[in-house]
């Protein structure tokens, strides 16, 4: 099957793989701290631990952006996004994906800053849509995750020594099994490879490439690190 679709923070992509990705909009790994997930590291913890050093490094940056191509699993479209990020503040991406499966091609835009986000989209030929914005969320009991549970396998590896653009990179290749289990449903487990390339003078992620089955890779490039980005979040102009 594929991997479990979802929101994996912020970023919200619905069709990017559901990697461990998570604490911050970094996209970095982190050892779960919400009641229901569980995370087991195999292999070598060390090296586990070298990879979340990695991303975390991230958010000691006043900023950065990304950018990201790759395959909708669902719909087989091609999407090309640009992510602009202020680690543990604030996130706005804007997505371009391109018509298949039945599927028109549809722009969409969104925005978080702190707790709040903001949607937009725009199908071919169209006008952008409102800004949307979700009502209040009921508030939950401790321990309630909502009859959702997350398991998490993952292990780790160092993989060749290679260059990118001439810079010499160190890399990790990593493998995701998720399993959600959910209180009316079957539950549903995917695997995500992925690749990580790193800056061995700045210890900063310069590339990664997700693998779902037979789908092309999802490549992720990372760039203008430390850059000062002012993001605001929009109006809401439709709540839903």
């Amino acid at each position: 099957d594929a991997p479990p679709q979802g929101t994996p923070g912020p970023e919200g992509s619905p069709s990017a793989p559901s990697t461990t990705t998570a604490p911050s909009q970094s996209g970095a790994p982190e050892p779960p701290k919400t009641p229901g997930i569980q995370r087991t590291i195999t292999g070598d913890a060390a090296i586990w631990a070298e990879v979340e050093a990695v991303y975390n490094k991230l958010d000691t940056l006043s900023g950065y952006r990304k950018k990201v191509s790759g395959v909708n699993t669902f719909s087989a479209a091609k999407f090309d996004e640009t992510v602009e990020i202020v680690p543990l503040k604030a996130f706005h991406r804007i997505r371009e994906q391109q018509p298949a499966g039945g599927f028109s091609g549809v722009m969409s835009e969104v925005v978080v800053v702190g707790n709040q986000r903001r949607f937009r989209k725009m199908e071919t030929g169209t006008q952008w849509g409102p800004w949307e914005c979700a009502k209040a969320a009921p508030v939950r009991k401790p321990g309630d995750t909502g009859g959702v549970s997350k398991q998490e396998t993952v292990e780790a590896v160092r993989g060749s020594d290679t260059a990118i653009e001439g810079t010499p990179m160190r890399t990790y290749v990593y493998t995701t099994v998720v399993t959600l289990t959910f209180s009316n449903q079957k539950p549903r487990t995917g695997t995500v490879k992925t690749t990580l390339y790193v800056d061995t003078q700045t210890g900063l992620p310069r590339r990664e490439i997700d693998v779902v089955r037979d789908f092309p890779p999802t490549t992720t490039d990372y760039y203008d690190y430390d850059a000062k980005i002012d993001i605001t979040l929009p109006p809401c102009e439709k709540e839903i």
